[in-house]
């Protein structure tokens, strides 16, 4: 009785999977596809923006906080 319940199982199992493993693929390649969207428009958006200026603006904030947390004391 054992043995029979066993293969069922078995059975059961594989027919569940072969129903989840493609939706699953789909979902996974859908996700990895997105994310390679997104990087290639970033990516185009950088190349448009100029570069330097973004980077100056950066720089500016990062002297503002080292003022902030230097202090003007001196």
């Amino acid at each position: 009785m054992w043995e029979v319940f066993a293969i069922s199982q078995r059975g059961s199992l594989t027919v569940e999977a072969a129903l989840l493993l493609p939706f699953l693929l789909l979902m996974l390649s859908g996700t990895v596809g997105l994310g390679i969207d997104l990087y290639q428009e970033t990516l185009e958006e950088a190349e448009e923006m100029n570069t330097e200026e973004y980077w100056a603006v950066e720089d500016f904030y990062k002297y503002q906080v080292i003022k902030e947390v230097v202090g003007n004391d001196s």
